[in-house]
């Protein structure tokens, strides 16, 4: 087995700690290269990775493509044949419970406070362990990640194309998307929602095809659509580098019975949830509805 490549991308700096500890115990006795990046150097946080694996890179990228930009621009400084595998990581927005749910498909949802423990859940030594092993006996794997993060997206292949293209990203996507390789396996897209996941190091090889640098991305902001679709777009497009590849996204760490009580648990809170806001809610008007009939508004 080659080295493993780790990408983390700090953004919310009070998780630094985290996952230099997650980092260090689940990698221990694994020979990997770390790329820290990061949108400005700060030495605390460089000596925090640099204790326990002092040859860790730090790159300082701008403010811009949230987690997408800084991996691509890590991805187009390494070669891929250098690694077997893949772990990117980044931080993510911590939600507080009263944040309600992640919308997972039409009858499961995942609780906000939760999602990012999911995300992140192969991270540990016991599961990096069986991950490698069951990559290294099926050759036909391509991405693992928690299975409520891995979304499928049926016959959006076409409007993935017409959003690359509405939003100006460089034709070169659009080509990629439509050589013989990668359209056939789009027809029924899958991808890592959240963009945090273990993968073969050798399918983002379609990413660094793209050519993109920082002059494709902006400073990321949720009420700007084009913005939103574009980040979209490409965590779409980087987790179909496994179909593309002829290689499939499945949950390998989790145990069978574990997700049918995850599955059971979730669609049952996600049931009462909605339930709930159906009979009573209070909309963002601060109007209190009841049967989503507006009865009265609360005083400022």
């Amino acid at each position: 087995m080659k080295k493993i490549l780790i990408h983390l991308h700090i953004y919310y700096k009070e998780q630094t700690d985290m996952f230099a500890e997650k980092i260090n115990s689940s990698l221990k006795g694994y020979d990997y290269d770390l790329f820290v990046t990061i949108n400005e150097l700060d030495e605390k946080i460089e000596q925090k990775f640099l204790a326990f694996k002092p040859d860790t890179k730090f790159i300082v990228v701008k403010n811009v493509g949230a987690d997408i930009y800084p991996f691509i621009r890590v991805l187009n400084l390494i070669n891929l044949e250098d690694y077997s595998y893949l772990i990117k990581l980044h931080t993510k927005k911590i939600y507080d419970k009263k944040d309600g749910y992640h919308r997972l498909n039409t009858f499961l949802g995942l609780r906000k406070h939760f999602w990012n423990k999911y995300l992140i859940s192969f991270l540990s030594s016991q599961n990096i362990k069986k991950i490698i092993g069951k990559f290294e006996i099926n050759e036909k794997l391509g991405i693992t990640a928690h299975h409520f993060t891995i979304r499928k997206n049926v016959n959006a292949d076409t409007n993935l194309k017409k959003e690359m293209l509405n939003l100006g990203l460089k034709k070169d996507v659009l080509k990629l998307f439509e050589s013989n390789n990668f359209s056939v396996n789009l027809k029924d897209l899958q991808h890592v929602s959240g963009t945090i996941f273990f993968a073969r190091a050798y399918i983002f090889n379609w990413v660094k095809q793209l050519n993109l640098s920082e002059a494709d991305f902006k400073e990321y902001n949720k009420e700007n659509k084009a913005d939103t679709f574009i980040l979209c777009t490409m965590e779409i497009f980087i987790g179909n580098c496994a179909n593309a590849s002829g290689l499939v996204l499945d949950d390998v760490f989790t145990a069978k019975l574990q997700k049918i009580i995850e599955i059971f648990i979730n669609s049952i809170n996600f049931t009462f949830f909605n339930l709930r806001k159906f009979f009573f809610r209070i909309d963002n008007k601060g109007f209190v509805r009841i049967l989503k009939i507006p009865i009265f508004k609360l005083s400022a």
